[in-house]
């Protein structure tokens, strides 16, 4: 069985659609009843543990060649770059029988060992005023790189790789995409309950668990919010994700200040970074999701709900229509009065019994959708491994 490793140094604090991401594809690859590939993890000595304890329980490889910054970490660096050849972490995948390297895109490739290189999204290429022009030109170069040493290209959408054949058109060639599926098993009623308690949500509530990063657009949001106030309809929308943004560090203080001076200090009610279970209560629990997003790769938030079988307003941009929730409703991102209409007819039209006959189904309807979305990364790697 051809053994495929995955170099995994995520932190807690991080981008945590990423650990999301490789938590549905490793998941989904263990469930299978007869599997073709076995995944590998690689990770540094230092590497935090808590995202790697959620992943499921594969061997696990260390070494502080994968310590970033660390002295064994700059050596092997400086000799990849040198030599056009990564030979440390050559050298570990080999002494542990690593056939295929996923996901990744390292200088000077590994010899003869595939590498499978895996580029999110083009966001910068889409909203450029979002990023420095040093991250644009990071960005690029690291976008040549995946495409020059890798054997094939994994890209997330049909979006991503028509962004890329606009941008590159002989890297397109080599590009598979792969739509991840969301293992986001529907949590008991009673587990519901306590977290909204816990969190004081006393009332119906929508749910928005994106980071709080600006390209998120949690501004249309807010005014919606402040439409259904003038109104005097009672909404409220529970907003999860990390608050901080390296990009405009200052995103979530000013938007927290538009909440205030909007006056739906009560209507709009952020509560940080939450472990996964506690999302997938709040995501049970609400009227509705909601992705006001002005850009995805492919929207974890959406995917989730499609698992949940849950309503979800979402932005109407390429990769949600792409993504098609099955019981998605479209907004266009910057028009606030579109998505307060359509909050308001989720609530007013929100039914329990119906909400979880939709969960239900949904949930049936899982394990084959993981299945299909497994089988197709197997057939990725077995086509570049020959």
């Amino acid at each position: 069985m051809i053994r495929v490793g995955f170099i995994l140094t995520f932190n807690a604090t991080g981008w945590l659609g990423g650990i999301s991401y490789f938590r549905n594809l490793l998941g989904a690859l263990v469930s299978l009843p007869q599997p073709r590939i076995a995944p590998v993890i690689l990770a540094g000595t230092q590497s935090d543990a808590g995202p790697l304890a959620q992943f499921p329980a594969l061997p696990l490889i260390r070494s502080s060649l994968l310590d970033a910054e660390s002295p064994a970490w700059v050596v092997r660096r400086f000799i990849a770059k040198l030599l056009g050849r990564d030979i440390g972490l050559e050298r570990i995948i080999r002494r542990h029988n690593v056939q295929v390297l996923s996901h990744q895109g390292f200088l000077g490739g590994l010899g003869k060992i595939p590498i499978l290189g895996w580029i999110p999204d083009f966001q910068e290429h889409h909203l450029p005023e979002f990023f420095s022009r040093a991250e644009i030109l990071a960005r690029a170069r690291k976008r040549s790189l995946v495409c020059r040493t890798c054997s094939c290209v994994i890209l997330s959408s049909f979006e991503a790789q028509r962004d890329l054949n606009e941008l590159d058109k002989c890297c397109a060639k080599k590009a598979k995409v792969l739509r991840f599926v969301a293992n986001a098993p529907a949590p008991r009623k009673e587990d519901v309950v306590k977290v909204v308690q816990r969190l004081g949500v006393d009332r119906p509530y929508f749910y928005l668990p994106n980071q709080f990063w600006k390209h998120k657009n949690h501004r249309v949001v807010v005014n919606a919010l402040c439409i259904l106030k003038d109104r005097g309809i009672s909404a409220c929308v529970i907003a999860s994700g990390n608050v901080t943004d390296h990009r405009q560090p200052g995103y979530f203080n000013e938007l927290m200040s538009q909440v205030r001076e909007a006056g739906v200090e009560n209507r709009f009610v952020p509560v940080g970074t939450v472990p996964y279970s506690d999302l997938l209560a709040l995501m049970a629990g609400a009227i509705a999701v909601i992705n006001p997003s002005l850009f995805e790769g492919w929207s974890t938030t959406v995917e989730e709900a499609k698992s949940m079988g849950k309503l979800v307003l979402l932005s109407d941009i390429g990769v949600h229509r792409e993504q098609a929730p099955g019981h998605g409703r479209y907004f266009s991102p910057d028009d606030a009065e579109g998505l307060a209409k359509l909050m308001e007819e989720a609530q007013s039209g929100h039914d329990d019994a119906v909400d979880q006959q939709m969960i239900q189904a949904a949930q049936e309807a899982l394990p084959d959708r993981l299945r299909v979305f497994a089988r197709e990364y197997e057939d990725i790697v077995l086509e570049q491994a020959v």
